[in-house]
């Protein structure tokens, strides 16, 4: 077996982000928007086996499939967030609104 690392070849513009975090009323962390600006996405160790990808690994989504992602309310339902990844394909992974606000670190556990 082998393990696949791809960053998405787009980059999110600062007007991108600018207008992600007016309709989503969120102040992205630096951090993060940096990382947008340079990838706007990534897949880190997928699994290949044989050649073929039969995933895994870690997707950070780029901002327009946190949109998509936001379509099902009912995932998030009770959780002050933005998916912004997923771990295994079932694990979300997100920034915690409140966290931000309160100046802590921003991943929700």
């Amino acid at each position: 077996m082998e393990c696949l690392v791809t960053f998405s070849p787009d980059k999110a513009t600062l007007n991108d982000i600018q207008s992600f975090e007016a309709k989503h009323r969120i102040t992205l962390p630096e951090d993060y928007q940096k990382f947008m600006t340079l990838h706007n996405g990534a897949k880190i160790f997928e699994i290949l086996s044989d050649g073929e990808n039969i995933g895994g690994g870690l997707h950070l989504f780029s901002l327009e499939e946190i949109e998509e992602e936001l379509k099902y309310e009912d995932l998030f339902e009770g959780i002050n967030g933005i998916p912004i990844g997923y771990l295994l394909e079932e694990c979300h992974l997100m920034i915690d609104k409140d966290k931000i606000n309160q100046g802590d670190p921003y991943l929700a556990p």
